[in-house]
């Protein structure tokens, strides 16, 4: 039986024609092990973004806080960055930054 994604998925999976989701599956699979042995030797519930790069993973890994997953494919990021999310939420931009941007009127993307 062909190995699933675990966790949350943001957007759809539709890419059949590649091997992108198989780097993904993988992803869900070290992500949820690594969680679990957190929480059974010391107590930590934990998040996790898999994607296909750290900013994305950053980005969707808040989704579903604070003791869960959450993947995304390519396909979704766009989908991702209309969602109404927080200025302050893509890695980089920081409270000063926020700030700045919100008095500007950019608090969302």
């Amino acid at each position: 039986e062909k190995p699933k994604l675990r966790g949350h998925a943001f957007g759809e999976f539709t890419c059949s024609d590649c091997d992108c989701v198989n780097g993904l599956i993988v992803g869900t699979m070290i992500a949820e092990e690594l969680r679990n042995i957190l929480k059974e030797k010391f107590n930590l519930t934990t998040s996790a973004g898999i994607a296909h790069n750290k900013q994305l993973s950053k980005m969707v890994g808040g989704k579903h806080k604070p003791d869960d997953q959450t993947v995304i494919t390519s396909a979704a990021v766009l989908d991702l960055l209309t969602a109404d999310m927080p200025a302050r939420s893509v890695p980089g931009i920081g409270k000063r930054t926020g700030e700045q941007l919100a008095a500007a009127g950019l608090e969302t993307l």
